[in-house]
């Protein structure tokens, strides 16, 4: 049963709108792991520093552990609440068409955002990453497309949600990064093989929204018949 407060029933719909805010939080984070900043005190101006740090390129990967880590929890708590927005929606019947659209652009603009950042950092090669964007991309305009063809949303597939789940695990690790000297845990390595893994389930479950956009659009014709 839904909730009486309007402020209840609408909660799942803030949190995904929260998980969009933590991205630009994410991506200042990491920004900050790359500049060596004694290096932009020598800089004549503030102007020539901040150019500096905007072209800033990396491709040894300077590390900074804390600002790591932290990146890797607030991506790790935003990514949290993909779950409780769910839960809470379909618990309290407050699934809306604008949560379906709006849940999975959310994790796609996170995800996104923390693969770019990755690049320059020397954890991700860019190839994968664009491999990543160009189907995040195309299957955001196809679900755009059936939307405005008046056509039902077509939720998220096991496929779509193992993708994420594999996401999630492998950019956790390529964003802390560093070699575990207690318990001998390589979480660079261990995101690099979850990547993999999330980089197949992201072309197969595109694949397979295609296939049903492709059905779907059959079966309307032969009803309008």
């Amino acid at each position: 049963m839904p909730p009486k407060s309007p402020f209840l029933r609408n909660l799942p719909n803030y949190l995904t709108m929260m998980r969009m805010l933590a991205v630009p939080l994410i991506v200042f984070v990491m920004l900050f792991i790359w500049p060596d900043f004694p290096q932009l005190r020598e800089e004549k101006s503030v102007v020539e520093s901040w150019v500096r740090v905007l072209r800033y390129v990396n491709p040894e990967g300077q590390y900074n552990e804390h600002l790591s880590f932290l990146a890797a929890m607030i991506f790790i708590i935003a990514s949290m609440t993909d779950l409780l927005d769910g839960y809470l929606a379909r618990k309290w019947h407050v699934v809306t068409p604008l949560g379906k659209l709006l849940d999975p652009l959310a994790d796609k603009l996170m995800v996104m955002g923390v693969m770019v950042m990755l690049v320059p950092l020397g954890r991700l090669p860019a190839w994968m990453v664009v491999v990543v964007l160009t189907r995040e991309i195309s299957i955001t305009a196809l679900r755009a497309i059936a939307s405005s063809e008046g056509k039902e949303v077509i939720e998220a597939s096991a496929l779509g949600k193992y993708k994420t789940i594999f996401q999630i695990i492998a950019l956790s690790g390529l964003l802390i990064h560093y070699r575990d000297p207690y318990f001998k845990a390589d979480f660079h390595n261990m995101g690099a093989v979850f990547f993999l893994v999330a980089l197949f389930f992201t072309l197969w479950s595109g694949w397979d929204y295609i296939w049903k956009y492709r059905k779907a659009g059959a079966n309307r014709r032969r009803s309008d018949r």
